[in-house]
């Protein structure tokens, strides 16, 4: 999918709220239905992560979620399966968009037990960092260093389950209790330099022994260039979450 496809997408979630607003009844109706959101949970994993949420009618709503993630190391469980140590030399950052439709089961919208079918886009990238490899026939006593970056994008379709309540006229308290989906990424390291036969021949054992999840590992090394690409495709899970909104 093409980043014009996310753009489409994004466009018709904004449309529908731009229809619900012009819509005397969805507004007289219910009140106040703008919900602008923080998910709380997400901060103690360094994860800013914001959610707007408007009600098309009482059974119904459009959400938008935005998120947006400092730069930050691995996970300890990747950094401690690399024998050379590249893993912990990795930090990368980056955002996620995602819209979302929410069907209320009591037809009390924005309140109650929801299900909440969602599309999620991603991007991170590292920053510059050194790429460890034994020279040959050293068991490791020696090593040479290729300088990469990487960037990281992906797509997911899912299904969310959670229940929101109402704390007074202006607060709600979003429970995002679980969802999971499908989901595909591509993470991609590249760098240049200047490298010998043997050098090249060191690079592509490192990469051929690297320990990856499913997926399809592709790397080309020439003279004075590496490229290493990961594509995989896994059911996903949307884990808990605690969101404090307010209405206005």
């Amino acid at each position: 999918m093409k980043i014009k496809n996310y753009i489409t997408l994004i466009a018709i979630f904004i449309s529908c709220s731009a229809l619900a607003q012009d819509n005397p009844d969805a507004s007289s109706a219910y009140g106040n239905q703008n919900i602008l959101k923080l998910n709380l949970t997400s901060l103690g994993f360094v994860n800013i992560y914001l959610q707007d949420e408007y009600t098309l009618n009482g059974s119904s709503s459009v959400a938008l979620g935005l998120s947006y993630m400092p730069s930050r190391s691995l996970p300890s469980a990747v950094i401690e399966n690399d024998p050379n140590g590249n893993a912990g030399k990795i930090s990368f950052s980056g955002f996620s968009i995602t819209p979302e439709y929410r069907w209320y089961v009591k037809k009390h919208a924005p309140k109650g037990f929801y299900l909440a079918p969602y599309f999620r886009y991603t991007s991170y990238t590292t920053t510059s960092y050194s790429f460890s490899y034994d020279r040959a026939n050293t068991n490791g006593a020696i090593q040479d260093v290729a300088t990469l970056e990487g960037s990281l994008s992906g797509i997911g379709l899912g299904l969310m389950i959670g229940d929101q309540f109402k704390l007074g006229d202006h607060v709600t308290l979003d429970w995002w209790i679980i969802g999971a989906g499908f989901g595909s990424g591509k993470i991609k390291m590249e760098g240049t330099g200047n490298f010998s036969t043997s050098q090249q021949e060191d690079l592509r054992t490192e990469i051929a022994s690297m320990d990856v999840p499913v997926g399809d590992l592709e790397s080309e090394v020439t003279g004075s260039s590496v490229s290493i690409t990961y594509k995989t495709g896994l059911p996903s899970l949307r884990g808990f979450g605690l969101a404090i909104g307010y209405i206005f």
